[in-house]
């Protein structure tokens, strides 16, 4: 099994280990940063103790492997996200746009406008997952991309997103384009994870160099007890 096969493990016991918080069998990201909890493949479809690191009425996603739950848990939503890898060609993309790098400061500004597109994902201490980046008008923040699961070898691009009145101009592609070439000039190979129904933004990503490397389960659970 390949490590993006179970990508919240992967980053979590790499890259990203110094955010885990373990319990026995079980990974997860702080609630503050990321709502991902993830068990190792070799447990899944087992009965997994997922309380010690997730709190009564609490919400998570588990994607990919996924333990046993009992009558404490309910599945909330289940569905199928695309990973999509890069596979296009390594060249820089100039870009006439002004992209700024986003900080701490800019937390409220981005969560807002996540909030948009994917409620509840991001969050106040997720920049600190990796480097973000926005386009504003004037003083407003309209446009946003970043870095979100890091594995050994592989870096995710995640929070793609548009205000509504802002789109069309190319702004989201800027982003992820430049990302795309931070990561290559790292060693990184550059994934994303877009919704099997979102079927205009795996269009646009294939255009841009990504291909359809698996489908992997999302789960929203909520611990009852």
């Amino acid at each position: 099994m390949q490590e993006l096969d179970n990508p919240i493990w992967a980053s979590l016991t790499s890259r990203h280990e110094e955010f885990a918080q373990r319990a026995a069998e079980v990974l997860r990201y702080p609630k503050e940063m990321a709502p991902f909890v993830a068990v190792a493949s070799r447990n899944a479809g087992v009965a997994v103790d997922l309380s010690r690191v997730v709190e009564p009425d609490e919400r998570f996603y588990l994607v990919g492997p996924a333990p046993t739950l009992s009558s404490a848990w309910e599945i909330e939503k289940q569905s199928t996200v695309l990973q999509m890898i890069w596979a296009g060609a390594v060249s820089a993309r100039a870009t006439s746009l002004e992209i700024r790098v986003l900080s701490e400061r800019d937390s409220a500004a981005m969560v807002e406008l996540t909030t948009l597109a994917f409620p509840g994902f991001f969050r106040p201490r997720t920049p600190q997952m990796g480097r973000y980046l926005g386009i504003f008008d004037a003083d407003r923040l309209v446009a946003m991309a970043g870095e979100r699961m890091r594995t050994q070898t592989h870096q995710e691009i995640s929070a793609v997103c548009t205000h509504p009145q802002f789109t069309g101009r190319g702004y989201a592609r800027s982003l992820v384009n430049r990302l795309i070439d931070e990561s290559l000039q790292r060693g990184d190979i550059p994934f994303l994870h877009v919704s099997e129904s979102n079927v205009h933004a795996k269009e646009l990503y294939e255009r841009m160099g990504f291909v359809v490397r698996t489908r992997l389960p999302l789960r929203l659970v909520r611990r009852i007890a």
